[in-house]
């Protein structure tokens, strides 16, 4: 199989993104394992028939933000540390939830003993309304773990990790406050060696944990048919037992994939709606999506893999990525596997990556795929989509047009690398009250300081959307600097995550230290210097949209309906705490209204609402449900 390697490149002048596309000093590592970090730099001597990316962006393709506001409109709090500084090896899990009543609960990869990390587990604070909690100076687990996963509902908070013997744990607890119980194995009896875990919650009720694991690990023989299985797990009791257990989704299997690497899936939840994201290197981007709880699935292609062939068993063949038929391997734009997918407060789909150019120009079966690390870009997607766009990159924060990077030392990378990502990596999204969508990413910064390390320092950025992604708003660092307070200029910033639901203040954690790199995998230039102790920053930044703050219903739920999407009726499920009067609401893409029914005294508890939608015109509609002064929405599709 040809696996999923890493390039360096070697330096001997400033780099600018106006010319990214120009002839790059590309390498390709030779004996090195799947899951490997560290690159050699050597030039790149074989011929290459095309240094422009195959495909191009939908616009808006430019990745430079031509001007840079700064931020005067934020708080940030240290709310927890870490001497284990990899908090994935993708994209970042959920690990911050705005519980809607005043309260946060956020969670991160901890631990005190950088010898082994024996005591490495799940970092967690809480804000109680009014102050987070001490720093913890220890895990929430009985057990070594690793990678943490945070969500909450139900009442109930929940933290989801791997331990040392391939097994996923649960922890769960009353929110904010008792102990944490901890329930093994997630998913039951694994087919193989369960790591790098995601985890949505909710379900009508609240209590469904859904999980989705790689059931290999990072061993090299097949696991129901592939390397690297994607399994998927539900339970509908708050983790005490799991009625679905380690299935493959429909077109998962290897007869679409060869398998999954570690944490290029992610998953989200609202009610009976779950939506799963897989994606990596020469490969799909790809959906899975149930309207009922995860029981039935329905696969979507968000963008396809360039050349078919890598995203099956024949990936074991001799392929380049030839695509003009001409016999020599061609540079190809892909993801990068940081995938991220959110359910809006209507039930649409959103999906961000990061982008990643790929070369293959060696015939021989087994050898390995070279990434070009400074490519730069993120895309987005959402169901109202026809192709994902390239919405945010890197900011030009000293005004001159164009980003430039520091010369280096002329060999190593002249900026910190994280896996097989570029210069901007690990996006993730959430909303607001009035589905404002809110993206934050890492990316590498035009102002921090290139003495210490010979290169740039990453920063988190904030870009938002009033449009449903149709445009975007100018990159804002959430890293303050000397002039704003802080010392930025000497940080570097990696893996945020936002909030899924957000209000008058936008709620973000990341990772920051002064260095670049991490330690974890320390063979590279700038891992082995990085030893000091990484703080979790908290970010509250002050939503600059202006909402309100998101209403939480407390006297009616509603699940999704089913099926979505229509043909004739639909059904979805209204549980209601007392008799009442009920009025349904049905608007097109438009906004107009187009069907109301008014239902009077319906009793309390569970009633199933039916839709008659025969005769509509095919589309995207929202329908809305008003109990008293409290209003849920959803969206669904007309066929």
């Amino acid at each position: 199989m040809k696996k999923l390697l890493l390039c360096g490149f070697a330096f001997s002048v400033a780099l600018s993104v106006s010319a990214q596309n120009r002839l790059s000093n590309h390498v390709t590592l030779k004996n090195a394992s799947r899951y490997n970090k560290v690159a050699t730099a050597q030039k790149q001597t074989t011929g290459i028939d095309n240094f422009s990316p195959v495909r191009v962006p939908a616009a808006p393709s430019a990745s430079v933000s031509q001007s840079y506001r700064t931020s005067s409109t934020q708080s940030e709090y240290v709310i927890g540390n870490t001497l284990y500084d990899l908090q994935s090896n993708r994209g970042p899990a959920r690990r911050i939830v705005n519980n809607g009543d005043g309260t946060i609960s956020a969670a991160w990869t901890f631990s005190a003993n950088q010898s082994g990390y024996p005591d490495r587990g799940t970092g967690y604070n809480y804000y109680d309304g009014s102050a987070w909690g001490a720093i913890p100076t220890a895990r929430v687990e009985g057990v070594r773990t690793g990678f943490t996963n945070m969500a909450v509902s139900g009442g109930n908070e929940y933290t989801l990790t791997h331990n040392g013997s391939g097994a996923g744990v649960l922890s769960k607890r009353t929110k904010g406050a008792g102990t944490w119980t901890a329930y093994t194995p997630v998913g039951g009896t694994s087919p193989g060696t369960d790591v790098w875990f995601r985890m949505a919650t909710g379900g009508a009720n609240g209590n469904t944990v859904h999980a989705i694991v790689n059931s290999q690990g990072s061993g090299t023989t097949a696991i129901l048919g592939q390397n690297g299985p994607l399994t998927y797990s539900r339970s509908q009791d708050g983790g005490v037992t799991w009625d679905i257990q380690h299935v493959v989704l429909p077109g998962c299997d290897s007869s679409f994939y060869a398998g999954f690497s570690a944490e290029n899936y992610s998953i989200d939840c609202s009610g009976n709606t779950v939506v799963i994201a897989g994606a990596d290197l020469m490969c799909d981007v790809v959906m899975w999506k149930s309207t009922d709880n995860g029981t039935t699935w329905t696969k979507t292609i968000i963008e396809a893999a360039p050349i078919a062939a890598y995203n099956t068993a024949a990936d074991y063949a001799p392929l380049i990525s030839d695509v003009d038929g001409d016999g020599v391997g061609d540079t190809i734009l892909s993801n990068a596997g940081d995938i991220n997918i959110t359910l809006d407060n209507n039930g649409m789909v959103h999906a961000t990556w990061s982008l990643m150019r790929c070369l293959d120009n060696d015939t021989t079966a087994g050898t390995s795929l070279g990434v070009f690390l400074t490519t730069s870009g993120i895309m987005y997607w959402n169901e109202g989509m026809s192709a994902p766009a390239e919405v945010a990159g890197l900011v030009d924060q000293d005004g001159d047009g164009q980003f430039t990077l520091p010369v280096g030392d002329g060999t190593n990378l002249p900026f910190g690398r994280y896996g097989n990502g570029g210069l901007t990596i690990h996006p993730q999204i959430g909303f607001d009250g009035n589905n404002n969508i809110f993206l934050v990413y890492s990316a590498v910064s035009e102002i921090t300081d290139t003495i210490n390390y010979n290169a740039a320092l990453r920063h988190v950025f904030l870009t938002f959307s009033t449009d449903m992604g149709a445009t975007w708003s100018l990159g804002e660092d959430l890293v303050p600097s000397a002039a704003q307070g802080g010392d930025g200029e000497y940080q570097e910033a990696v893996w945020p995550s936002i909030a899924k639901s957000n209000d008058n203040h936008v709620h973000v954690v990341y990772q920051r230290d002064p260095c670049p790199e991490y330690f974890v995998n320390n063979t590279s230039v700038y891992g082995p210097q990085n030893t000091s102790t990484n703080d979790i920053i908290y970010v509250s930044w002050n939503n600059a949209v202006g909402v309100s703050e998101i209403t939480k219903a407390n006297s009616f739920s509603m699940s999704q309906n089913y099926p979505n999407p229509v043909n004739g009726t639909t059904r979805f499920e209204l549980n209601l705490n007392a008799n009442s009067d009920v009025t349904v609401e049905l608007y097109n893409v438009l906004g107009k209204l187009v069907k109301t029914e008014t239902l009077n005294n319906l009793n309390a508890g569970s009633n199933v609402i039916t839709l008659d939608l025969a005769g509509f015109n095919a589309g995207l509609y929202t329908y809305s449900v008003t109990v008293g002064a409290e209003k849920l929405t959803r969206t669904l599709m007309v066929k």
